[in-house]
């Protein structure tokens, strides 16, 4: 998986469980980022879709709020940058 990708799904598996608020602000940003997947092409939809899921899932854990910020900005510029990259507007 390319860098960028990788990025842009960071966030989305970076839920902490353990505080309500930020169960929200992550869900959130992994509903936002599927639904930009439907402004791609749709060859490139599939990759994206399943990189967020997969992400989302194997950091599930993180719980440093410092880490998490970082991961948030981190995944909304590479959101962008993506969409930008097909054309997209965003």
């Amino acid at each position: 998986m390319c860098c960028t990708a990788y990025r842009l799904v960071t966030y989305v598996k970076s839920v902490n469980y353990h505080r309500v608020d930020d169960m929200r602000s992550g869900r959130s940003l992994y509903r936002y980022l599927l639904r930009s997947t439907q402004k791609l092409p749709s060859n490139a939809q599939p990759y994206y879709r399943g990189n967020i899921r997969e992400h989302f899932d194997n950091h599930s854990q993180e719980t440093d709020q410092v880490r998490l910020h970082q991961i948030r900005e981190r995944a909304e510029e590479d959101a962008k940058w993506i969409l930008a990259k097909y054309k997209v507007e965003h």
